[in-house]
């Protein structure tokens, strides 16, 4: 018994040690820039896609969307909870919450955008946007076209605030 509480005491200690490690050296900011980079370089794949006339599917969309709204959520308390409230996961709010009124969502962004956090929050109101405007394959050719132009103005705006949401956690 007290070989295992010595065993625990320095694993604990190993842990304390080395979460104080991660927090002092900014290793939050450092894995928010890593994931950030990683959802542009996304959204920049994405939008050459679907610059090129394909249409993405609401699959590979949503599951983006979701890593986004996690990533952009971890720097900002009032959007986990807005996103996680009851004790649901981001995947519950898009299918129960925002898939039935999108519009109110956008606009609970915007709202929430104006009382701080700004990029991190459009940025989210931007995921959110691009979900409004996958193209649906069952729909004739020039609707697929306008929802096509409409989702590639939605990626890039996305693109644009996740990189202005780096830089705005990075100087806070």
């Amino acid at each position: 018994m007290a070989v295992m509480r010595s065993i625990f005491a320095v694993f604990a200690a190993l842990v304390w040690a080395s979460a104080t490690a991660w927090a002092s050296d900014g290793g939050r900011l450092a894995d928010f820039r890593h994931d950030m980079a990683d959802d542009i370089a996304k959204a920049s794949d994405y939008l050459d896609q679907t610059r090129k006339g394909e249409n993405l599917s609401e699959f590979t969309l949503g599951w983006f969307v979701v890593g986004v709204l996690g990533d952009l959520g971890k720097q900002d308390a009032e959007m986990a909870e807005y996103l996680h409230r009851d004790g649901r996961f981001v995947e519950s709010y898009l299918i129960n919450v925002f898939q039935y009124n999108a519009a109110h969502e956008v606009a609970a962004f915007d709202a929430m955008a104006a009382k701080g956090h700004r990029n991190l929050r459009l940025a989210a109101r931007e995921a959110l946007e691009v979900l409004r405007h996958i193209p649906d394959t069952d729909d004739d050719p020039q609707a697929q076209g306008k929802d096509r132009a409409e989702l590639a103005l939605a990626l890039s705006r996305l693109r644009d605030r996740m990189s202005a949401a780096t830089t705005e956690v990075a100087t806070q």
